[in-house]
């Protein structure tokens, strides 16, 4: 037997049908073509300035001061440590850091948390764990762009914006929005609407879910057997307003999903809570977060 030549085979790609697909998908995202290419005075003088990126740039030496003088590396650093869901030591911070900032109605343990390289990895997971491909996920409109890649590029999950007309996407009234694009959806298709995903504070809106509006998605949720996934990222992005002090309604507090009690209302298995360092987060926060973003699995 000779050896096989090239002329041999048909060409065709060398992709797998789903990393073909996830090719097509991604090639076209303006950003990255954006910051690839960012202006510098120095070195790309020509490039392009990007306002378009929730990154706190102001804070940015403060931040790479503080990581410098706090930081201390060991031998254990560079092995396997406790595994890939994030080292003993760090979850228990984790677990302490949440347990004080977000009022949890049961304390989270550090064998709640998962720790992954990013929200975007947190969500991904998230997505091919409880989504087959051409299933779906419910997101209010307007919503953070990402958050489609993150749901759909490799997991091949399928988001649906849901719109919310006159209603107020942030009002116990929007169920009713929520529940017609997911039956639409399933009679479409043949396929399951499996989850709701929140992100509260909300992004763009910068707005908090009320409490009632939460308890109201965690029923829909419970009564369709779907998981409710709450991004809560900007969590500690929230201060007080001191423009708008003749408003006399006064802004909606941030409440975090741990803190609402599932009894009578969901199955804690099907919570989700995501939370991580964000872009635009205080020099106080880096102490236990620094550059790690966590899923927490009730």
């Amino acid at each position: 037997m000779g050896a096989n030549t090239s002329a041999e085979y048909p060409t065709t790609s060398t992709f797998s049908q789903r990393g073909q697909k996830a090719v097509e998908k991604g090639t076209h995202h303006t950003v990255w073509d954006i910051l690839s290419n960012l202006w510098d005075p120095e070195t790309n003088p020509s490039g392009i300035l990007s306002v378009g990126v929730a990154e706190s740039t102001l804070l940015h030496d403060t931040l790479v001061e503080y990581i410098n003088a706090n930081i201390h590396l060991s031998t254990k650093h560079l092995t396997y440590n406790n595994g890939s869901m994030g080292s003993n030591a760090l979850r228990a911070s984790i677990s302490h850091f949440l347990n004080r900032h977000f009022n949890p109605i049961q304390p989270v343990e550090p064998g709640h948390i998962l720790v992954t390289n990013g929200c975007s990895s947190a969500l991904e997971h998230l997505s091919w764990t409880f989504l087959n491909p051409g299933d779906a996920i419910l997101l209010s409109k307007p919503y953070y762009s990402a958050f489609k890649t993150d749901f759909s590029l490799r997991p091949e999950a399928v988001v649906i914006p849901v719109s919310m007309g006159d209603i107020e996407s942030l009002s116990p009234e929007s169920i009713s929005a929520y529940e017609t694009a997911a039956i639409d959806y399933e009679k479409r298709t043949g396929k399951r609407v499996r989850a709701v995903l929140l992100c509260n504070p909300h992004n763009p809106l910068g707005k908090c879910y009320p409490r009632d509006i939460i308890i109201t998605l965690m029923q829909f949720c419970q009564s369709r057997q779907m998981h409710l996934i709450s991004n809560e990222i900007y969590a500690l992005s929230v201060w007080d307003n001191l423009v708008d002090t003749n408003n006399e309604t006064p802004p909606t507090p941030f409440e975090s999903l741990l803190s609402i009690d599932p009894t009578n209302l969901i199955s804690p298995s099907l919570i989700h809570i995501i939370w991580g360092i964000c872009l635009t987060s205080r020099p106080s926060q880096v102490q236990l977060m620094m550059l790690t973003l966590l899923c927490y699995v009730s």
